[in-house]
């Protein structure tokens, strides 16, 4: 196949991808009408950068076609992509037609043209530079798998608490069994009947939901399995923001709890114990017990520096071996930098020192779990891709003139 026909392939595929990401159905009521916000909701800073990831490629492509396109040019081509999917969105059930969406990926096409108009400029960096550049990537890598932790850990506000049994929550289904009891500690929770679900007394100020002296034990009858997500108990402030959830997915038991990326609008992932209920029987009891590091006793559960994309885009369908794929891919990501830059020199074996070293000890400092072999070996595939793109020169194609 000649390189044209992969270009323009890679122009096919790119703009196949943006399709199928926003033209399925997410729900099931029609739009009400456009939005013209930037972002809105919960999770809005995670959905500007999923626009932004979504429509790089697409600019990417259209600038290796076609090499003398110009900036404005390829600029019209993302907005009109871009508004022929928020159009279409209006009668797609579960879509939010957004004046900030065509904004945002009209940016991220131009973006994405730019990487591939200074391409020379940074694929091949002198001798000199070329270990600066390395030594930064890495640093910048360390810095993000670091800061995973932080965003990871609970961040639940001073104010007054409610507990909720079997509730109503947005885009979640309602779980058919009910709670028996639940317990904070030595303290044994109430309920009565508010709106969809049921809501029970105040809790202290300021609690800490998962101290390790003060767990929270939640004794309930199984209903039917699940087809998504769905609450079983739920911990709620003042502003009806649910800072903890024990849920059940099919057969597995999750919990999900308000931290600091949720404070920052970035998306929320679960934390499971895979086919924890798995050949029980509706009506069988159960209690589960949740902490900082167990639920339903099954303790170790937690994050890994991988899972920072997760706080993009949680997909909640996907298989295990499905987002140990991605994690690895996401630590491959800060490992590529140093493969494409590195040299035989100090400066590069610093480089190294300070990817492996926040790899092994990072974790344990930061409150995540330790870096698993599947992201031990994404690390050394990274490495090696960036390695072998310097020395074979395979992205050397994406030569073209610079941006106006």
């Amino acid at each position: 196949m000649s390189l044209t026909k992969v270009r323009t392939a890679f122009v096919v595929v790119s703009v196949l991808a943006i399709a199928v990401a926003t033209l399925r159905s997410a729900g099931d009521t029609i739009p009400t009408g456009w939005t013209f916000s930037l972002a809105e909701g919960d999770e809005a800073i995670a959905e500007i950068i999923q626009n932004l990831l979504l429509f790089l490629p697409f600019g990417a492509a259209l600038a290796w076609r076609w090499p003398q396109l110009r900036w404005r040019q390829v600029l019209g081509a993302g907005l009109a992509l871009s508004f022929a999917v928020e159009f279409l969105q209006q009668w797609i059930p579960g879509r939010d037609p957004s004046l900030g969406d065509i904004v945002t990926n009209g940016a991220s096409t131009l973006l994405g043209a730019t990487l591939v108009w200074t391409a020379p400029r940074w694929l091949a960096p002198s001798e000199r530079l070329a270990p600066r550049l390395a030594l930064g990537a890495a640093a910048v890598a360390a810095c993000a798998w670091l800061a995973t932790g932080w965003l990871f850990q609970p961040a639940f506000p001073q104010t007054a608490y409610f507990d909720r049994w079997t509730p109503d929550i947005p885009k979640w289904p309602n779980y058919e069994g009910h709670i028996v009891w639940a317990t904070l500690g030595p303290n044994v929770l109430e309920h009565g009947p508010i709106g969809g679900g049921e809501r029970g007394g105040g809790l202290a100020l300021g609690h800490d939901l998962l101290a390790a002296d003060a767990p929270i034990r939640v004794h309930f009858t199984l209903g039917p399995p699940p087809a998504d997500r769905a609450p079983l108990f739920t911990i709620t402030d003042i502003h009806h923001r649910d800072v903890f959830i024990v849920g059940i997915d099919h057969t597995d038991l999750l919990i999900a709890y308000r931290n600091h990326a949720n404070v920052l609008r970035l998306a929320r992932p679960d934390l499971r114990a895979r086919r924890a209920l798995a050949g029980a029987q509706p009506g069988d009891t159960f209690t589960v017990m949740a902490t900082r590091e167990c639920i339903n006793k099954t303790c170790g559960l937690g994050h890994t520096v991988g899972d920072a994309w997760q706080l993009i885009f949680f997909p909640d369908s996907f298989p295990p071996w499905a987002l140990k794929f991605f994690n690895a891919l996401w630590v491959a990501g800060g490992l590529v930098g140093v493969g494409l830059w590195g040299r035989r020199d100090r400066t590069t074996g610093i480089a190294l020192s300070v990817a492996v070293v926040t790899l092994a000890l990072g974790p344990l400092v930061v409150g995540l779990k330790v870096t698993p072999v599947t992201e031990w070996l994404g690390a050394a595939a990274g490495f090696a891709i960036g390695l072998a793109s310097r020395r074979r020169n395979t992205l050397s194609s994406l030569r073209a003139p610079p941006l106006p």
